[in-house]
Parts: structure tokens; C-alpha cells; sequence
């Protein structure tokens, strides 16, 4: 830290983004289909094996902390460690910051990521997304480091920061990808005592997964059946599996970093990348600056193809796979902003921070909607209208919520039906837009199943009602909250659903 004012700035900047992750984080269980499992396995002690356990260590410390006993209660101390590690994100992307920008751009830069709506908005869920992209961050300033110095510490610092992502998600393994293309796209000069080097770091990173995860071993085969599970899902992909060249690789583009970041505030994210590329791809790589573009280059586009490439896109929060690539976009935009005031600006010091402050109004105001919202999700007022219906009720999965505990997770019985009565003598059914927009896009999409275009053919028939009450959120739906609810009376259908 340069200056006692900077860490003050600084100190501000962070306490302002725990605020803000913590504004109406007191929201009812069951609203998030996940959160229910987790709490019960944190007040249970018994964590569950679908993901590595950092995040639940993380939550049990925060229970004990906060003295939650029961579901709710441990549900929202779920959700203060993963504002923590929100707030931990902000204070890892300004010391990224800070290696290439001035003071002032830097703490703009850090305020503006804090006000994203993906980061805060993610920052309020107990899942590992917050966790896990903390610990990516903190892996790409030890890589940044690490080939400038290789040092044991050097190596000690990288092994753990990759140890502490693979801890989170075991997607962390990818880290390794760019670690050994490095020496592609920069010049090393004994390229096998780098990949000796990675494999000290490897080892270490294995050891603090192992630490981190020894409950892991005390079940080998639960262990080893969650990594096969997220493995097949990470490959065959989620309910309506959405294949990369489907969609031209530019799905996450589209649909979660425009929506997470805002539009404009992404035009400026790839214009430093495109302005970075072309500079530093002509540019003397010898000279630090190039190679440091260049590793964060590879960096961004080990994250995006990731999650690009992998058919797992599951509706509605797939945008929470992009949180890793928000502290890259978010340098490279503010470092597109410097080099245009430079280059344009008479004034460039303080015009760069000023214009990078003015990115982040917009999303500031935005992110305040989103989380005002929070508290009074759509379905809420879908469970009270439900209870008014005169006849029997069919419900979708994502459709209604009590805000005195978890409502009972349903399954989508409209294509799932226990038995053809049960179905034919329903007057209502109750449907959600988290649930027939993933089949909807999914059917215009090549390589679907006969059971994905079925599916979204018999939402097209439901939708289609025309006697129908729909509760609309009364900001926008963001990630797992507020969605568009629809309560459709089937004696309006014709012909007689299903």
C-alpha cells in the first residue's frame, strides 16, 4: 500500500461491498434449490460429496461464529461466508489492479467490480461460486508472480492459491492448462525446469486440497462417485445440454457477461482486450509489461473457452460460471480506458479514474435494484395465490416459496406426471420462467434429445393457454431470484392439457 489515504480508500471500498453483500441476504430458504441440502449438511456435520468442502468449513465457522442452529440460520451463514469471499474477491482484484494502474484507477477499478451485478448479486447465495472465484484471482496474481520469480516462495504462494481454488470447486484443476501453455506464449528460458517448477507447485496444490478435503478420504468411493458425477455432468451437460459451437462459443458473451457486467461496462472489457492483444502481441516480449498481457490473455481465454467449450449451461444461474473472468475483464477495461485517455485526453491522470467511476454508475444503480429485490422474490406471492385457487394445483419446480421455511421441492410434474389422473383432474397449473425458458431455447439449439424437444413442445401447449395469471418480478429476474410466474387455468386449454 502506497499511502496511508489509498489503504483508507481502500478499507472503505470493502467495507461498502460486505454491506452490500450482506443488504437482504436474509432471505427465505428454498428460493435457491441448493441451499436447503447445504445448510442441513453443515447443522448435520456431514458434508456432502458432490463438491469439494472449503465453502462448508468456511460455513461451519461462520455457524459456530454466529451461533445458528437452525436451517434458515445456517442458510444465512452460509451466505456471510460467501460475502466474505465476495469481499475478498474486491480486495484480491485491486492488488491485480495494482500492478499495471495507478492508485487512483486501481480503487476505482476495485469499486467499480464491488458494484458488477454479477458479483454481488453471487455474493449473496450459499454456493461456491464467490468461494471459488476468490481463490482463481488469488491464482493469477501468484502465476503473474511466480514468472517473474520463481523462488520456493514464489512456488509456495502459486501451489496454494491453486490448492485453495481445487478446494473450492473441483473445476479448479483447470488452473493447470494455462500454467503449462505458459511457456507457448511467452519465451522461458529452460522450459524443463518450469514444468519442474509446476510440478512442485502441483504437489502443493494437491496438499492443501487434501487438507482442506480430508473428510474426503474418510469416504473414498462417495468421493470419488462426486468427482465422477460432476465430471459426466461437466461433459454431457444439465437438463438441456448447450454445446459451445451451438451457439457460435459466444453463449457466456451473451448471456452472462453482458447481463453481469452490463453493457457498456463489457464494450469497454473487450476493447481492452482487443486493444491489449493487438499491443502486446506486436510488442517486444521481453519487455514485462507484453509478457504479463499476454499470460492474463491466456489466462481469460482458459476461463471463457472452459466454460464456453463444457455443455453445462444450467438455467437459470449459468452465469455464475463466469464470475472467474470478472477481475480480468474488469483490468483490462480499466486499462482500455487509461490507454484512450492517454492517447485522447489532455489531462489523462485523473481523467481515466473519472471515466472508469462513471462505468460503474450504471451498474451501481442497477446492482441496488437487483438487491432491493431480493427480499421480495415472485414467489412469495406465488404461494399466497396458490392458497386462493379453488381447484387442484399442479406446480413446477422454481414456481412458489414460503418465507416461513423451504416449500417442498416438487417435481415438474407437467412432464414428470406420477399418474395420468393425477394430471387430468388438476384445474391449475403453476409454472416458472427458471423452468420453460431453459426447454424453450434448448429446442431452437442443435444436438437435443427427442425428451428436450418434447418437453419444451408441452410448454409451448401450456403457454399457449389463454386463461393465464402471470406475477412478473417487479424489477427484472437475475440468477436464482424473481422469476416470471405463471398460473394457468388448463380448463382454458384446448385441447384439454396434457
Amino acid at each position: 500500500m502506497r499511502s496511508a489515504f489509498e489503504a483508507a480508500l481502500l478499507l472503505g471500498i470493502l467495507a461498502f461491498s460486505f454491506r452490500l453483500y450482506r443488504e437482504n441476504a436474509d432471505f427465505a430458504l428454498g428460493l435457491h434449490v441448493d441451499e436447503a441440502r447445504k445448510a442441513q449438511a453443515v447443522l448435520d456435520g456431514a458434508p456432502e460429496y458432490r463438491h469439494p468442502h472449503l465453502l462448508f468449513h468456511a460455513a461451519q465457522l461462520a455457524a459456530v461464529a454466529t451461533g445458528a442452529s437452525s436451517l434458515q440460520q445456517v442458510a444465512e451463514a452460509g451466505r456471510l461466508a460467501s460475502a466474505l469471499f465476495g469481499t475478498g474477491i474486491v480486495l484480491a482484484s485491486f492488488l491485480l489492479f495494482r500492478r499495471r494502474l495507478d492508485p487512483a484507477s486501481s480503487l476505482a477499478a476495485s469499486a467499480l467490480l464491488a458494484v458488477t451485478p454479477i458479483v454481488a448479486i453471487h455474493s449473496h447465495y450459499f454456493k461456491e461460486d464467490a468461494c471459488f472465484a476468490f481463490s482463481t484471482t488469488l491464482a493469477v496474481i501468484a502465476l503473474l508472480n511466480f514468472e517473474r520469480d520463481r523462488s520456493g516462495r514464489a512456488r509456495l504462494l502459486l501451489g496454494l492459491a491453486t490448492g485453495l481454488a481445487m478446494a473450492s470447486k473441483y473445476a479448479g484443476v483447470v488452473l493447470f492448462v494455462p500454467y503449462l501453455l505458459l511457456p507457448v506464449v511467452i519465451p522461458i528460458g529452460d522450459r524443463k525446469a518450469w514444468y519442474r517448477s509446476i510440478g512442485v507447485v502441483a504437489f502443493v496444490a494437491l496438499l492443501v486440497f487434501a487438507l482442506a478435503n480430508a473428510s474426503l478420504f474418510g469416504n473414498v468411493d462417495a468421493f470419488l462417485a462426486g468427482v465422477r458425477k460432476e465430471a459426466w455432468h461437466a461433459v454431457h451437460g444439465h437438463d438441456v445440454p448447450i454445446w459451445g459451437p451451438t451457439t457460435l462459443f459466444g453463449f457466456h458473451l451473451v448471456y452472462s457477461i453482458v447481463p453481469g457486467l452490463t453493457f457498456v461496462v463489457t464494450l469497454a472489457a473487450l476493447a481492452g482486450v482487443a486493444w491489449t492483444a493487438f499491443r502486446c502481441f506486436r510488442g517486444d516480449v521481453a519487455l514485462r509489461e507484453f509478457r504479463e498481457d499476454r499470460i492474463a490473455l491466456l489466462l481469460l481465454a482458459t476461463l471463457y473457452l472452459t466454460i464456453e467449450v463444457s455443455p453445462t449451461k444450467p438455467f437459470p444461474d449459468f452465469m455464475r460460471y463466469a464470475l472467474p473472468l470478472v477481475p480480468l475483464l474488469i483490468a483490462f477495461a480499466a486499462r482500455g480506458v487509461e490507454a484512450f485517455c492517454a492517447r485522447w485526453v489532455r489531462r489523462p491522470a485523473w481523467s481515466g479514474t473519472a471515466l472508469i467511476v462513471a462505468l460503474g454508475l450504471w451498474p451501481a444503480i442497477h446492482t441496488h435494484r437487483l438487491v432491493a429485490a431480493l427480499a421480495d422474490d415472485t414467489r412469495f406471492a406465488a404461494a399466497e395465490r396458490v392458497r386462493q385457487l379453488p381447484g387442484p394445483v399442479l406446480v413446477d419446480d422454481y414456481s412458489i416459496a414460503s418465507r416461513s421455511g423451504p416449500a417442498p421441492i416438487l417435481e415438474t410434474v407437467l412432464y414428470f406426471a406420477r399418474t395420468p389422473e393425477e394430471v387430468a383432474h388438476a384445474r391449475y397449473a403453476v409454472t416458472s420462467s427458471f423452468r420453460y425458458e431453459r426447454y424453450l431455447f434448448g429446442e431452437g439449439l442443435l444436438f437435443q434429445s427427442k425428451k428436450v424437444r418434447r418437453i419444451a413442445a408441452q410448454y409451448r401447449r401450456l403457454l399457449a393457454c389463454p386463461q393465464q395469471e402471470i406475477l412478473r418480478p417487479r424489477y427484472e429476474s437475475f440468477a436464482f431470484s424473481n422469476p416470471t410466474i405463471r398460473i394457468i387455468d388448463l380448463e382454458s386449454c384446448l385441447p384439454r392439457l396434457p
